[in-house]
């Protein structure tokens, strides 16, 4: 009977030493998972803060960009403006040569021919002479 009761007390202990040694595997790898999790979670939380501040700065830059595209609208709106008066149109026709009010005369002044203009163009023929491959 003490044979007996000292195997129970013993398979007893080993019983707890095998729960103990139990609950201390299952404790690191609960620790070791929920450390993962963590981890992966934290991973995916810094990608994502990466990826929202570079559409913040994306919308930024289209923000700039939608404010000049509307400043140049507005631009080109009042030189529309400006281009359907009827003086500007006026004034356009009169530097062309095209308009004259009566009493006016409308004077075309030609360029006037001198030697530098035919020396310039005599320089020009022997520049042209040197790319001429039948010259060669």
């Amino acid at each position: 009977m003490v044979t007996k009761n000292i195997r129970v007390r013993q398979s007893a202990r080993l019983q707890r030493k095998h729960l103990a040694k139990r609950k201390v595997i299952f404790s690191i790898l609960f620790v070791g998972l929920s450390c993962l999790v963590i981890l992966f979670f934290s991973y995916q939380n810094i990608k994502l803060n990466a990826k929202r501040s570079d559409l913040k700065e994306r919308a930024e830059q289209f923000q700039a960009s939608l404010e000049d595209m509307e400043h140049e609208k507005e631009k080109l709106a009042q030189k529309e403006t400006l281009i359907q008066t009827q003086e500007y149109q006026e004034k356009v026709l009169r530097e062309q040569g095209l308009y004259k009010k009566h009493g006016e005369e409308v004077v075309t002044v030609l360029a006037s021919d001198n030697a530098n203009g035919e020396a310039d163009s005599a320089s020009e023929e022997e520049k042209r002479i040197w790319w001429n491959p039948f010259t060669w």
